[in-house]
C-alpha cells in the first residue's frame, strides 16, 4: 500500500464517510462529516442511543480513516465534545496532516438477501451458458462472491449483472474465478464462487462502486448488523 502526506484542508469534505476508534474504547464507529470549521469538524454517527451516551471522554485520542476515491485518509484526532440526544454527533480536532493510502484491498460488504445477481457461467466452448439468477453473498471494490448450483473452474471467466446497486445502478462486467468452494446443503452441494473483477471495470467505475458499497455498509449499520 503506497502512501503520501497531505493537508486536512485538501482532504476532508462534507458528506464524507469516516471510521473512528480508540485504543481505550473497544468500539469502532462509522459516521459522516457534516460540519467543517477552522479548527474542528463534526461527524454524525450511526450508533444506538446506548452506545452514543457511552462515548469516550472528552480529550480522548482517536484514530480516524476517511473515505476517498480508491484510497483512504488516515490521521489522529481528539474528541472535543458530543451533542445531546436525539442528535448523535461528535466534534473532533481538525487534522493539519493526513496520510493518503492507496487502496490495494477492499472491504467485502455482505448484501441483502433480496439482492440477486444474473450470472452467465462458461460452457467450455469459449462462450457462456444462458443467464441465471443466483444469490449474491458479498461484494467489494474489486471482487464478488455468489452462490451457484454449478461449479466454475478457477481461472475461467463469468459474466455478471446486478440491476440496482444503491448509488450505482446497473453493474455489468466480466470477472475471473479465483475460487470455487463446495458447500454441502442437505443432500446436495452449492458452490460459493469468488471472482476478481478489477481488470474488467474502469477506475471511474471502481471509484463509483466503492462509494455505492459505503452506502450498503451504512444500511447494515443502521440495522445493527456489524460489517
Amino acid at each position: 500500500m503506497t502512501s503520501e502526506q497531505m493537508t486536512g484542508t485538501d482532504v476532508l469534505a462534507l458528506e464524507q464517510g469516516i471510521y473512528l476508534h480508540s485504543e481505550e474504547w473497544e468500539m469502532q464507529v462509522v459516521g459522516m462529516v457534516d460540519e467543517i470549521s477552522e479548527d474542528f469538524f463534526g461527524v454524525s454517527l450511526d450508533v444506538s442511543d446506548r452506545d452514543f451516551v457511552n462515548a469516550p471522554q472528552q480529550g480522548t485520542e482517536l484514530s480516524a480513516a476517511a473515505q476517498g476515491d480508491n484510497c483512504v485518509y488516515r490521521f489522529a484526532t481528539r474528541l472535543r465534545g458530543t451533542s445531546a440526544l436525539p442528535e448523535k454527533r461528535w466534534f473532533l480536532d481538525f487534522p493539519e496532516i493526513v496520510e493518503r493510502q492507496q487502496k490495494r484491498h477492499f472491504v467485502r460488504v455482505p448484501v441483502p438477501l433480496e439482492m440477486g445477481i444474473q450470472v452467465k457461467l462458461p460452457n467450455g466452448l469459449g462462450t457462456f451458458h444462458s443467464s441465471k439468477e443466483m444469490t449474491l453473498c458479498d461484494i467489494s471494490g474489486n471482487g464478488i462472491c455468489f452462490a451457484s448450483d454449478h461449479e466454475a473452474a478457477v481461472g475461467s471467466r463469468v459474466s455478471l449483472q446486478i440491476d440496482d446497486l444503491p448509488g450505482y445502478g446497473k453493474l455489468s462486467t466480466v470477472a475471473e474465478v479465483r475460487r470455487c468452494t463446495p458447500i454441502r446443503f442437505l443432500n446436495h452441494y452449492v458452490y460459493h464462487i469468488g471472482a476478481h473483477m478489477a481488470d474488467d471495470i474502469s477506475e471511474k467505475q471502481q471509484d463509483k462502486l466503492v462509494r455505492a458499497l459505503f452506502q450498503l455498509q451504512q444500511q447494515y449499520l443502521k440495522k445493527g448488523i456489524g460489517v
